[in-house]
């Protein structure tokens, strides 16, 4: 991958832009969340390497949430992104981290077993946590 991103500038394109879906999206209210989890099982749907390599680029974001949490800051590897880590690490608890990158290998699990990929990421996207300092708020059905 590393090589791939040195010889290729839309390597590092895409992962930018998936990584900032994804945070869009730990932001965003359920009915936003539960929307991407279909894109994500329709991708999974034409090939499941796109959806693994998206799961795998979760688990360094929570991963580095998880290093700045516990002081091991030096240690991230989105040290590009650094600030954005710092201030994301800051709105979670290191339980709830540790929760979710449990939730993704879970999730990673059940995939590689075929189990629905659509429910497999609908309940990996509710078991996203919600930012302790900005609760998600949204309307209950009428």
């Amino acid at each position: 991958w590393a090589m791939a991103a040195h010889l290729e500038d839309k390597v590092l394109e895409e992962r930018s832009r998936r990584l900032a879906r994804f945070i869009e999206v730990a932001s965003a209210p359920r009915s936003q969340r539960l929307a991407y989890a279909a894109e994500l099982a329709a991708q999974f749907g034409r090939g499941a390497d796109s959806v693994d390599e998206t799961l795998e680029l979760w688990r360094g974001w929570w991963r580095d949430l998880l290093l700045v949490k516990g002081g091991g800051q030096r240690l991230i590897a989105n040290v590009n992104l650094e600030p954005s880590v710092s201030d994301e690490a800051a709105q979670y608890e290191l339980a709830t981290i540790r929760r979710f990158l449990q939730s993704l290998d879970d999730a990673g699990r059940q995939l590689e077993r075929r189990a629905n990929p659509l429910l497999v990421l609908e309940v990996l996207m509710l078991s996203l946590p919600h930012r302790s300092k900005e609760r998600e708020v949204e309307a209950s059905p009428a």
